[in-house]
């Protein structure tokens, strides 16, 4: 089973961000960060620096191994040798508090209601009940498959 997966893009402010997903969870890199708020290179990165103490591997930020440099390189992403810092979607709100700018906000909803609360169920598709009195004047085989 792959540990990542990235697929898709999505439009955060009139950029297309890709979609990575690490062992099942959405996670974004302190660049897409940046870019999404329109913010300089190493901001994002600085603001995990001093609040570090309050983020929690595997559950705030997780370590991408080197080992997957190449399948990242082809969403421009680089990974070095020691690894690459990805938040989660906890990691990421962390991250924003520290932002004040106006752009954040609408930038911090646009990310959590559509690149990391994606709908998760599915389609969901209407499903014919029959009543128990139409159950009742079923063969008893058909009515089995219907209840089970």
């Amino acid at each position: 089973m792959r540990r990542w997966q990235m697929s898709n893009f999505v439009a955060i402010q009139n950029t297309a961000m890709p979609v990575v997903e690490y062992q099942g969870k959405r996670v974004v890199t302190f660049a897409m960060i940046d870019k999404a708020h329109g913010h300089p290179k190493g901001t994002a990165k600085r603001a995990f620096s001093y609040h570090r103490k309050h983020f929690v591997l595997g559950e705030d930020y997780v370590l991408l191994p080197a080992s997957l440099k190449n399948e990242f390189r082809t969403l421009g992403i680089s990974v070095p040798n020691r690894g690459l810092t990805a938040l989660t979607e906890s990691g990421y709100l962390l991250i924003v508090k520290s932002f004040t700018d106006a752009l954040s906000w609408d930038v911090q909803k646009q990310l959590v209601n559509t690149y990391f609360r994606r709908n998760t169920l599915g389609e969901l598709r209407h499903v014919e009940i029959p009543s128990l009195e139409e159950l009742s004047q079923m063969p008893a085989e058909k009515a089995q498959h219907i209840v089970a």
